[in-house]
């Protein structure tokens, strides 16, 4: 993110004429991420793991795939066994999924199914493998990437359904949401891993009365960010225009770090409303920003309007 808003804040041939700052940003981030790296290794004697693995192969179990997986008789007892688990053990759940894909279940259903896929549907798994964590990681990671490869677009439009997730919130206990969800899952039971699903999803909701403001108004934040963003794409490459003002940049600056982190999370994690609450200060900075420069323009026009007025109004 901080390259990409360096990059983009300042005029395209300033920018082009001083490449060391874009270098600049990606070496201290690559800084960092060796001085994680390196820490990490000797922290975990040399075994590294990797969220990749658990988060791409509960992904994978979620796509309807019209050519499937099939053992190879090349592959590893462990490969074998993934396999099956995305092709066979985790059909049912895409049954249901299919069954609930009109209502207001499905992204209550979808996430919390994810959720289990990476967690507590493998545990099982995990303690039979005679394998370390590092290796059956990096091996979930290689068999979700087969079965993703054969369901691209399906695999965006998860991603989008997530990216979304994390603009609306409360689907499982708002007022309006949480009696559908709670019929569906009801006519709906036995749920495929039902012992393996969080009480919280079974029971009946408890209904959140502040998500009658939370919900829209994140929303509505949702509407401005990317207006944000498309008025600053359309201003910077139609008509060349640089964002000097710091309140028009540090509003394209909360914007890009709020969409950048929450398609990250919709590519490669699940779309909760953790996420979403961590962006806040992100989200401030924007809005802020926005108050500053519409402040400035209420004045612009009140000195267009009254060129002559009073002392106090110049000194506003």
């Amino acid at each position: 993110a901080g390259f990409v808003v360096t990059w983009m804040m300042a005029p395209r041939t300033h920018a082009m004429r001083n490449w060391h700052h874009p270098v600049a940003a990606l070496a201290c981030l690559a800084l960092i991420v060796a001085t994680e790296r390196s820490y990490t290794r000797h922290a975990h004697n040399g075994e590294i793991r990797s969220l990749a693995g658990p988060h791409l192969f509960a992904k994978a179990g979620l796509l309807n795939v019209t050519t499937e997986l099939v053992p190879d008789p090349s592959m590893t007892p462990l490969e074998t066994r993934l396999t099956q688990m995305l092709v066979d053990d985790f059909a049912p759940v895409r049954r249901v999924l299919l069954q609930s894909e009109s209502s207001a279940a499905y992204p209550v259903l979808e996430s919390f199914y994810e959720t289990c896929f990476e967690h507590s549907c493998m545990d099982a798994l995990r303690q039979s493998a005679d394998v370390s964590g590092a290796e059956l990681d990096s091996t979930m990671l290689r068999i979700a990437k087969a079965r993703v490869l054969r369901a691209p677009l399906q695999f965006f439009g998860l991603a989008l359904r997530e990216y979304k997730a994390l603009w609306f919130l409360y689907p499982r206990s708002h007022p309006s949401l949480a009696p559908r969800v709670d019929r569906f899952i009801a006519d709906a039971r036995p749920l495929p891993f039902e012992a393996q699903l969080p009480p919280d999803l079974l029971a009946p909701a408890t209904p959140v009365r502040q998500a009658y403001i939370v919900r829209p108004a994140l929303i509505v934040i949702a509407l401005i960010t990317h207006a944000v963003l498309l008025a600053y794409v359309t201003l910077r490459w139609l008509r060349r225009k640089s964002v000097p003002e710091f309140s028009n940049a540090a509003a394209v600056v909360g914007a890009v770090v709020v969409v950048a982190v929450f398609v990250f999370n919709a590519l490669f994690g699940v779309g909760g409303s953790r996420y979403s609450m961590g962006m806040w200060p992100a989200i401030a900075l924007m809005l802020v920003a926005i108050v500053f420069e519409l402040y400035g323009y209420a004045l612009v026009a009140i000195r267009k309007r009254w060129p002559t007025s009073d002392t106090n109004t110049r000194n506003i």
